[in-house]
């Protein structure tokens, strides 16, 4: 499974943030075991980058880019994706900057806290605010992924 993180997602793992830190865990550990593919657009780095710098200090920032960069494979926001994500005329842009990431590197989901443009539903959500367990993700892409697999 091919999924694209959310800043707040990656930040509530990094910076175990309650009460969505043990969603957060659940999913990179499931990364780390290969079960799932994790994304990022490469804004989020930097992003990540001031939040932890400005809560924790740049030793903790840099750690936390570092953990970044081995875990997930990083999506390049490049012409194409910007040119996009602005097409798409979304309300809030770093939506839409990962939104065309995702559709670009063709990803099966998108964990995030909330999708409030319509376009953003047209991918599986994980939405931490409303509960949804990672174990109802990956049953919702397990029964995608093997209705896609049948014959038809």
């Amino acid at each position: 499974m091919r999924i694209l993180i959310d800043t707040n997602v990656v930040l509530d793992f990094l910076q175990n943030r309650e009460p969505f830190a043990e969603n957060a865990a659940r999913l990179f550990q499931r990364i780390d075991t290969g079960e799932i593919e994790g994304f990022i657009a490469a804004t989020t780095t930097t992003n990540i980058y001031y939040i932890v710098r400005k809560a924790a200090g740049k030793a903790v920032a840099q750690d936390a880019i570092a953990q970044i960069l081995s875990d997930l494979t990083i999506c390049t926001v490049d012409l194409q994706v910007l040119e996009q994500a602005l097409a798409l005329s979304f309300t809030d842009s770093e939506d839409a900057v990962q939104y065309a990431c995702a559709t670009i590197h063709k990803v099966d989901a998108i964990v995030t806290c909330d999708a409030p443009d319509l376009q953003m539903q047209r991918f599986l959500l994980c939405c931490r605010r409303h509960s949804i367990r990672l174990a109802v993700l990956n049953e919702k892409l397990k029964q995608e992924m093997d209705g896609r697999t049948k014959p038809g």
